[in-house]
Formats: C-alpha cells, sequence, structure tokens
C-alpha cells in the first residue's frame, strides 16, 4: 500500500529550502529511511503552505491515515506506520449510523463505538472498527461484549479501533459516570489516529491498564492520537508490557488528578507471561515511545481539595517511566526505549525515569520544563534519573529555563543517584550519560552519581526558535550530525535531538 503524508511550513519559518524525509518502522522498531523531497520557503508568504509525499508502506489495509500538526508553529509528531491488518471490518458513523444497522459496511454503520465494540461478541482478532469523522459523545473500551481483544503480536492478531481520518473522529468522554475516555484493558489491543479529551474528574484520555491493573494487559499500541484537557494523564499505561506508544501529541493533561500524573506516563510494567510468543516479540525491546509530542502538561490541583499540605504537586512530566522495579510482581526484566521525542512546557521533568531499570532516553529533545511553582521538590532537571538502574542517557538536547523561587533549581540534567524511598533501597548504578548537549545551568549530581563533562557538552543547542515554538536546528546547530550511531537509529551520523 501507499500512504501520502502532509505537512504544514511552520508560520515563522525562516526562508530556505528543507528537505523532507520519508520512512517506515519495521516490526522490530528499526527505521529505515525511503523517499525523500523538499519545499522551499522563499518568503513570509510561503509560510502556512502545504506539500506532501506519498511513500511505500508496510502497514494496515484500508485507508490511510494521514500526519497532522500538534499546534500553532509545531513540528507534525512523526506518524506511526500501524503494524497490523484487518481481516474484519466493522464500522461507525456518529451522523449516519444507527445502532440497529449491521455495522459491517460504511453503507449501514454503527451510530456509537460501543456497540462496536463492548456490545458486539463477533469482535476478534483481526478485527478493525473504522470511525467516520464526528464527535462520540461516550466513554470507550477497546474490546468485544466477553471483555477481550486480540490474541497474538501478529499483523492481524489485534483488535484495532483506528479513525478513517487522522484526529477527526472526536472521543469526548463524559464529565461523570465513568473515568478515563479510553480504555485498554484486554491484550493486543491498538487505538490509532484518535482526537481524545474529557474524561470524568481524574481520569486520564487514553488509558492502557491504569484503572484495572490486575489485568496485567500486553501488547497495547497507541498511535497517532491526540490526547488532550484530561483530568489525568494524556496516556496512561500501567502494570503490563509490550507497549508501543508512537506518533501521538499529549497537551494539557494532568490537571484536576489528585494521583499525580503527566503527559505520557508508563509505570509498575510487569513481565507477560502465558502468552503465545511470536518472533516480533523477540525485539530487544519490550516498550516503545517514539516521536511523541507531549506539553503544557501542568498539575493545577489545589492541594487542599486532596487533604495535602501546599507545595504537594510532584508530577506533570512530558514522558515518565515510573517504578518498574517497585511493581510488587517480581523483577521487571523488559528493556525500554525513549527515543525521538520533544517535551517542553511541562509542570514536571520533560523526561524521568524513576526507580526503572534497563532503559535507554535518546535524540529527544527537552526545553523549559518543570514550570509549576506548587512543586516544591529540589530534584527539578529537564532530564531527570530518579534512582533509575541501567539507564542509558544518549543524543539529547535539556536546555533548562530556570526562574526566581523554586524555579531557580531548574537544571538540564539530573541523577539522583542512590535513593532510599519507603524503606527500599535503589542502587542508581549502570547509568550513562553521553553525548548530551545541555544549556540554561550546569548539571546537578547526587548520592554518587556523576554525569562526565567530556562526554556531555554544555553549549548552546541552536534551536531555531524554541519560545515561539520551532524546536528544529539552526544550520549551524552543535547538534547536526554530532550524535553518536545507535542500533535503532540508521543515520550512522545523526542529529543529537529528536529533530
Amino acid at each position: 500500500m501507499t500512504e501520502r503524508y502532509n505537512w504544514t511550513v511552520p508560520a515563522n519559518a525562516t526562508t530556505g529550502t528543507y528537505t523532507i524525509l520519508a520512512g517506515v518502522w519495521n516490526s522490530n522498531w528499526v527505521w529505515s529511511t525511503g523517499a525523500s523531497t523538499s519545499v522551499t520557503v522563499t518568503s513570509s508568504a510561503s509560510a502556512g503552505t502545504t506539500g506532501g509525499q506519498t511513500t511505500g508502506s508496510t502497514g494496515s489495509t484500508g485507508t490511510p491515515l494521514s500526519s497532522s500538526t500538534a499546534g500553532a508553529n509545531l513540528p507534525a509528531a512523526a506518524q506511526a506506520t500501524p503494524y497490523y491488518s484487518c481481516s474484519t471490518n466493522w464500522y461507525v458513523d456518529a451522523s449516519s449510523g444507527s445502532d440497529s444497522n449491521a455495522g459491517t459496511s460504511s453503507g449501514a454503520p454503527f451510530r456509537t463505538i460501543a456497540r462496536a465494540t463492548t456490545k458486539n461478541a463477533s469482535l476478534a482478532a483481526g478485527g478493525c472498527v473504522n470511525v467516520a469523522p464526528g464527535t462520540y459523545n461516550e466513554f470507550v473500551t477497546v474490546t468485544n461484549s466477553a471483555g477481550k481483544a486480540g490474541n497474538l503480536n501478529s499483523k492481524t492478531g489485534f483488535v484495532v479501533l483506528r479513525s478513517t481520518t487522522a484526529l477527526a473522529a472526536k472521543i469526548v468522554g463524559p464529565s461523570s459516570n465513568g473515568y478515563s475516555a479510553v480504555t485498554l484493558p484486554a491484550s493486543y489491543a491498538v487505538i490509532d489516529g484518535f482526537d481524545v479529551s474529557g474524561g470524568a474528574n481524574a481520569g486520564h484520555c487514553i488509558d492502557g491498564g491504569y484503572n484495572v491493573p490486575s489485568n496485567h494487559a500486553h501488547h497495547l499500541t497507541i498511535i497517532n492520537n491526540h490526547a488532550h484537557n484530561c483530568g489525568g494523564s494524556g496516556i496512561s499505561v500501567n502494570s503490563g508490557d509490550y507497549y508501543i506508544i508512537a506518533g501521538n501529541t499529549s497537551n494539557n493533561n494532568a490537571g484536576t488528578s489528585g494521583y499525580q500524573t503527566s503527559g505520557i506516563s508508563l509505570a509498575s510494567a510487569v513481565n507477560a507471561t502465558g502468552f503465545t510468543a511470536t518472533s516480533t516479540d523477540s525485539s530487544y525491546y519490550h516498550n516503545i515511545v517514539a516521536n511523541n509530542i507531549s506539553y503544557n502538561n501542568v498539575e493545577t490541583f489545589a492541594c487542599s481539595t486532596y487533604g495535602m499540605s501546599a507545595g504537594c504537586h510532584t508530577d506533570g512530566e512530558g514522558i515518565i517511566v515510573d517504578c518498574f522495579d517497585c511493581s510488587g510482581v517480581g523483577v521487571y526484566t523488559g528493556r525500554t526505549l525513549v527515543v525521538g521525542n520533544l517535551v517542553y512546557g511541562n509542570g514536571g521533568n520533560g523526561i524521568q525515569v524513576g526507580r526503572s531499570s534497563n532503559v535507554v532516553v535518546a535524540n529527544n529533545t527537552s526545553y523549559g520544563n518543570f514550570t509549576d511553582v506548587n512543586n516544591y521538590g529540589t530534584a527539578r532537571g529537564e532530564l531527570g534519573n530518579m534512582a533509575g538502574t541501567n539507564t542509558t542517557w544518549v543524543n539529547n538536547i535539556a536546555w533548562a529555563t530556570p526562574g526566581a523561587g523554586v524555579l531557580a533549581k531548574n537544571v538540564p540534567l539530573l541523577d539522583e543517584g542512590k535513593m532510599s524511598i519507603s524503606g527500599v533501597t535503589y542502587p542508581g548504578t549502570g547509568v550513562t550519560w553521553n553525548n548530551n548537549i545541555y544549556w540554561g545551568a550546569g548539571v546537578a549530581v547526587w548520592n554518587g552519581a556523576s554525569i562526565s563533562s567530556s562526554m556531555n557538552f554544555s553549549k548552546n543547542p541552536g534551536l531555531v526558535a524554541p519560545t515561539g515554538g520551532n524546536f528544529t536546528l539552526t544550520s549551524s546547530s552543535p547538534a547536526q550530525g554530532s550524535g553518536l550511531p545507535e542500533g535503532f537509529l540508521t543515520d550512522t551520523t545523526p542529529n543529537i535531538g529528536a529533530y
């Protein structure tokens, strides 16, 4: 099949010629660069024009999704190529559908997503629920009527909820009588291409197991969505294994939940057992967080609302990998890759690895995070290692923007070293910081940790206009072609940072 990718020249783009590269993630999450094209900005009048590129790809059958911009003057969140195929199709259309229809053709669609999922006994592995543009005011659960989803990590092994047009199907969680707007409580489930908002009170936009952690749902794929304006996390996965979170935008979440939530959260991973493994399951990384944009996720609730003292906020991270070493269900052994993400303006860290092992954080750009003045903590790193063990931080850009009061503690890189939390000691050993560019302040190291100044570099990373939302590199940026080659990067001379 082919897919057409579109882009829009940012309104503040400088004159010049920009090269657009296309490519494909394969099943082992290695990026293969494909066709390229270019667009030339000759004057300010050129800004805002749109171009496109058609590329070959391996992905789902049916109508492909096109990439979308996250907001004004922002680069598009790189679209994830879907790893699924649809052997059976169901159709939903809020405008023309009826729940008394058969739902098996676009000419006779259901009206609600629930009719195609939790009220549908025939939905099974290989089944795709194709949702037409429109607004769907309902809590959505990606299972069939028996509470099951797919059964195998193969192209036809998943149950898939997909928007037929990128971000045009809008799921708005009702404000009461529920929790998260979208829940994925069963294994082998995919949500692809939705605009998701709302949820009741503290609920998440997209919830992969947090509300039902005992299910230990695994093989969950959350791609190409816009998760925004939810009281809890934009995207949250909990107590499972084998997660792919890619090509999403998460913003303006985490405000009203007292459970300390974030833009994108992976917590308390548990080794998946009792499933039929395929060759794809031998991939080096169990969990992939790739090419997302997470911004302006800030806790805003009054501490007194939850009976806590002032300064009670602890989270609001752009991306957090949290407590993989403290799930209470054995030692989690899977590896996690956090790569190619942009995080900025969040209340907490840009990216934090807390009490978790075997995590690689690579080629991300983090700017101006830890904005929450009601977080009184002094551990305020753009990139923060909080008792993470055997973690690698490589090829990242971290630009801190310290301010007055508690914001004066903001730093680009922070390693907290060995820590004891709730009577448990986390060694914080085996941590590598290598070839990162940091700016805005010095680094901070505690409890025996170290960040080498000969392997990490304090210099202006040369972003085009970060205060205006343009995080691409200038032609003279020291990050251009200065990245270390890694197995998950096909470019032998990659840039440092996400772009």
